[in-house]
Order: C-alpha cells, then structure tokens, then sequence
C-alpha cells in the first residue's frame, strides 16, 4: 500500500468542518430569538387578558357578579394572541386565591430551548404572569360607600342612588 502524504484536501475538509460549525452556531442563535419572540408573545397576550379581566365591569348588584364575564372577556381577548393549548391560561379572581393577594392573569407553558442536538433537550417550563390592581366594580363602591353611610348613621335604602367619591370608585 502506497499511500501520499500529502495536504490536498485538507483545505476542504478545514471549509466543512468550520462552515457546519458556523451554520450550527447562526441556528442556535435563531432557535434562541425564536423563543424570545414566543416569551414576548405569551407576555403581551397575558398582559392584554390580566388588563380585560381587571376592567370589565356590566354593573352587577354584586361586587363579584362581574367575575364571570370578567374571565370569559379575557379568554377571548387571550386567545387573539396566542392560542391557549400551547398551555395553561388561568385567571386569579379575588375569591378564588389561595392565600395570595393578587389579581389578574397568567401562563403557563413548554418549550424547547433551542434545536436538535444543540442545548437541552428537556422542555423549559415557562410562567408568563400578570398581576395588576383590579378596579372596583360599581357594586362595590356602592357597598363601600352604603357602609361609610350607615356606620356615621345614615343608611342605605337603594343601591341604586349613592354617591361616588375618588378614591377609585
């Protein structure tokens, strides 16, 4: 067996070898804009979803008679975004916490760091939250004030004739 020593081909094999390198790191970095993008996605649909639960108001006669529409209005506008069976949308209603004082939205979802065998091959559990403060719904200004009243001695007979004041009401 004669074989050359010789260095033709070396430089072909060196291209290849760099040029997969370089592809591989340009995908990584794609992968890893692509995920940042469905972060900022997931973010501004929870926010628009938190933001419509939090406003929603059909004057109920209860301070929580508008939870329900609440919810099923920031569903809808959820969904507008982002389609909620990539994960787990939920809505944190004031009676309904666990011991947690906050109101508003949240999401949570998997994904893939990056592609193949370049990163983790686990998913990443992602939580996308957003807790706003929750305006008073006008049922509840009326109680407020109606127990401002008849604690000084006035009373309330009506709910439907009261005073609002500023203090978000």
């Amino acid at each position: 067996m004669n074989t050359q020593k010789t260095n033709q081909g070396q430089s072909l094999i060196e291209f290849i070898m760099t040029l997969s390198f370089s592809l591989g790191i340009v995908f990584l970095f794609f992968s890893i804009a692509f995920n940042a993008t469905d972060g900022y996605i997931a973010h501004y649909a929870t926010f628009m979803a938190s933001r419509t639960y939090l406003v929603v108001d059909v004057n109920a006669n209860r301070p929580n008679g508008s939870d329900a529409i609440a919810q099923s209005e920031a569903q809808r506008v959820f969904t507008k975004y982002l389609n909620p069976s990539k994960g787990k949308f939920y809505i944190n209603n004031p009676d309904a916490i666990d011991g947690l004082p906050y109101v508003g939205a949240g999401f949570e979802f998997k994904q893939k760091f990056s592609f193949g065998m370049i990163g983790v091959k686990d998913d990443m559990n992602l939580n996308s939250e957003s807790f706003l403060g929750r305006e008073p719904t006008r049922a509840e200004c009326a109680e407020r004030i109606c127990y401002a009243f008849h604690g000084a001695g006035g009373g309330c007979e009506s709910l439907v004739h009261f005073t609002l004041y500023d203090n978000g009401c």
